[in-house]
């Protein structure tokens, strides 16, 4: 017992040199402090943790996930741990790493403050863009706090978008437009889900108010002319596909639409010329 006593002094000396190093700017000379009072008391978990901030001071993420990985080996039910470990591995670019992080730390406190589920989230659609997990854990986000921004809920709708789910994607995309009027992207988006949705009008209506906002919108009239093509109104698609392209003149995709209305009205030698084009 006295020998114990006797190596937490000697390693809280070290611990305090160190305190006192990084108090002056000192930071390299500090963790040679810190490495020293842990090998006297490995165990020393106020000396792992300042180790790991210094190193994140450092912007050295792969020596401090090192020492939050100690830290997580002594305290494995800390989830504070696996955060700071989810942190840095995330800024080393370990992805999945820092997902297992995440997790784990979400499985010991679910209750976590909405910006751990937010930035959970935003791991899981690096990995799959299409994850229902993300789509859960920016949901349980949503519940946890109102007022995100617009790209938390452009980027929510549009999971749901891809899931196939668009009653989802349309109130999220809504949601996002009402705190960004002004974002013709969203717009887009909006007219898209309503396209797929078969509501026509309501997908020209934010079309054009997209256009109004950004009038060198090239994806907006390639999918006017899709809509248009749909109605059978086979001149207002071909106009609409080549203002894309007048815009955009290497808009392959364009050239292919094109190419097939040209087609549908039996002008088959200037279909053929936008096919190449398009290729």
């Amino acid at each position: 017992m006295v020998e114990l006593d006797n190596s937490l002094v000697k390693a809280k000396k070290n611990l305090d040199k160190a305190t006192e190093l990084r108090r002056k700017g000192m930071l390299a000379e500090s963790i040679v402090q810190y490495k020293q009072s842990l090998k006297i008391k490995p165990d020393f978990i106020r000396a792992i943790v300042d180790l790991a901030k210094a190193y994140e001071t450092q912007k050295n993420w792969k020596e401090a996930s090192k020492y939050y990985r100690k830290l997580i080996g002594f305290r494995p039910n800390n989830h504070v741990g696996y955060l700071k470990l989810a942190k840095t591995l995330k800024q080393n670019k370990k992805i999945y790493g820092a997902i297992a992080a995440y997790a784990e730390a979400i499985e010991l406190k679910p209750n976590l403050p909405a910006k751990v589920y937010k930035d959970y989230g935003d791991l899981l659609i690096q990995v799959n863009s299409t994850n229902s997990d993300a789509i859960a854990a920016y949901i349980k986000a949503a519940e946890m706090k109102q007022n995100w921004g617009f790209g938390f809920y452009n980027k929510l709708a549009n999971l749901f978008e891809k899931q196939g789910n668009l009653t989802e994607a349309t109130t999220y995309y809504l949601k996002a437009l009402n705190l960004q009027e002004d974002n013709p992207q969203l717009y887009f988006n909006v007219g898209n889900i309503y396209f797929k949705q078969g509501l026509l009008n309501k997908a020209v209506g934010n079309y054009k108010r997209a256009l109004e906002l950004k009038p060198d919108f090239s994806k907006v009239y390639h999918k006017l002319g899709d809509l248009f093509k749909q109605r059978n109104q086979s001149d207002d698609a071909i106009k609409c596909y080549q203002k894309a392209l007048e815009i955009k003149p290497d808009f392959k995709t364009a050239y292919r639409s094109l190419g097939d209305v040209l087609m549908i009205q039996g002008k088959q030698s200037i279909a053929q010329k936008c096919y190449q084009k398009a290729q």
